[in-house]
């Protein structure tokens, strides 16, 4: 797709000018009246099929779903807590529906959470379990699950897609080769900090799209780009393109939490610089809606934080049981069991089936760590409770680390080592300090103020049924925001935005 395309708007012509005298019609027309009314009949007739129709038509609604990593629900529920200058969040609160607490799905970390905010469903049915693909050998370098193709059930981009939607992403997890108008992925090459890096996001890009972006906003691109280039594309692709779905992820409240530990000085400023990009996209969202358009401006992130200061390595306990080896240079050269770690959590995975007196063993290995004031590990989540909290079938056991505490997947040297990071997430999602956040804005809502707890897996079904779509049968059911006459059929949806 070359930037940017022709508008999308069909003129209605004009009727034709009349032209010449039609004196003697009047004249015929006042001796012979019946005569003349069966020729205005039959003119009224004949000319029918050509004149312009003006038929009503619903216009296609917009929707944009902002991510914002890491935001956790105090920022707009009690922000004077931690002396925050936070309007939108303020605004988006007073004017909207919100969340005292957006619970999400095991592990509580960023590329399974978003990929259950477009699906509606936990990573145990929609596939994405993890940040990173399991590769206990390190075989790739730490790789991170980037391919939408990983995605087992449909998203709302798919979905609207297929009711012939525009579509827009931008830096959204796990969508390289996500099936969007307009595509620009979160990738990165693990280690690289090189501007080189920018061609291999053009070639998972759409086409042209960051020199549009580039040229629209009279600045090149930096590598790696930040949250200040993910606002621009998305405010070119909302101004320009007006697409009916934009999903856009923003993830410096993340890092500001786990480098200084949430509710630091760091970490009130990175919300307050997120807060003013929601403005300015709400701002231009407004703008340019066509008059009468509905529109629909949802935020959420994908998990809340607890502060650490230590790191504990399961894997060397495991090591040291006999279930696993490594090298000399400290790597798994070969493993019975291993220990796959999301910084709060860790699954635990068997080489083949796990036969149940391993599984026990395995058990009974990690329950002295769970005992004791400065235990590491919070609990240890059985198939039950994890098939309860969304968790991935192939684990039948997850480690829960305690607060204080992080988990890393090295398998040689100490147990325990002091943490560089001091906040960290991907704990079991619903315990205190882990739930995510949301925030509802359209005119359009019957239903305001505080929702109470939130499902995470609600989140995409609430889209889709604005905007008419489709989604898995086993889906969440939606939020209950707008009247009846509110809600769209697939059928009005595809009607709305045309062939």
């Amino acid at each position: 797709m070359a930037y940017p395309p022709a508008p999308r708007l069909v003129p209605v012509p004009s009727p034709p000018t009349p032209c010449g005298s039609f004196a003697w019609l009047r004249e015929y027309a006042a001796s012979n009246p019946c005569c003349c009314a069966l020729l205005l009949l039959f003119g009224f007739l004949v000319f029918l099929p050509s004149l312009p129709l003006v038929a009503e038509q619903e216009l296609p609604r917009r929707v944009i779903l902002v991510s914002v990593d890491g935001l956790e629900p105090i920022t707009y529920i009690d922000p004077e807590a931690r002396q925050l200058k936070v309007p939108t969040l303020r605004r988006l609160a007073a004017e909207g529906a919100y969340a005292s607490g957006l619970i999400g799905v095991l592990p509580s970390v960023t590329y399974p959470s978003h990929t259950t905010l477009i699906t509606g469903v936990t990573p145990r049915l929609h596939g994405i379990g993890s940040n990173k693909i399991f590769d206990p050998q390190g075989l790739s370098d730490g790789s991170w699950y980037w391919w939408a193709e990983d995605i087992l059930v449909p998203t709302l981009v798919s979905a609207a897609e297929g009711q012939h939607l525009e579509t827009a992403s931008v830096a959204w997890p796990v969508s390289v080769g996500l099936d969007a108008d307009h595509l620009l992925p979160e990738f990165w090459n693990p280690g690289s900090q090189h501007p080189n890096e920018l061609r291999l996001l053009d070639a998972l890009s759409s086409p042209g799209l960051r020199r549009a972006v580039e040229g629209w906003r009279d600045e090149p691109f930096p590598y790696p780009y930040t949250d200040a280039e993910r606002l621009d594309t998305a405010l070119y692709l909302t101004a320009v393109q007006r697409p009916e779905l934009l999903l856009l992820h923003l993830i410096d409240t993340d890092k500001a939490s786990h480098d200084e530990g949430p509710g630091s000085a760091h970490s009130n400023r990175a919300v307050e610089q997120a807060d003013a990009r929601l403005g300015q996209l709400l701002d231009a969202l407004k703008e340019s809606a066509l008059p009468g358009q509905e529109l629909l401006f949802v935020v959420a992130s994908d998990h809340g934080f607890l502060s650490i200061d230590t790191r504990f390595h399961p894997n060397v306990v495991l090591a040291e049981a006999g279930l696993l080896e490594t090298d000399d240079e400290g790597k798994i050269s070969s493993w019975r069991v291993y220990a796959h770690t999301d910084a709060g959590s860790a699954q635990i995975w068997f080489q083949g089936p796990g036969e149940k007196e391993l599984v026990e063993h395995v058990r009974e290995l990690f329950i002295p760590y769970t005992q004791g004031p400065d235990a590491p590990l919070e609990q240890i989540l059985g198939a039950d409770r994890i098939r309860e909290l969304g968790g991935i079938a192939e684990s039948p056991l997850v480690l829960d680390a305690a607060e204080g505490f992080t988990l890393y997947d090295n398998a040689a040297g100490e147990k325990f080592t002091p943490s560089r990071s001091r906040g960290t997430h991907g704990y079991a999602p619903d315990r205190s300090g882990l739930a995510a956040s949301l925030l509802i804005w359209s005119p359009t809502l019957k239903r305001r103020g505080d929702l109470g707890e939130v499902s995470m897996t609600q989140i995409a079904p609430t889209i889709a049924d604005w905007l008419g779509l489709s989604l898995d049968p086993r889906a969440d059911d939606p939020l209950d925001l707008w009247s009846p006459q509110t809600a769209r059929t697939p059928t009005t949806a595809a009607l709305a935005a045309g062939p």
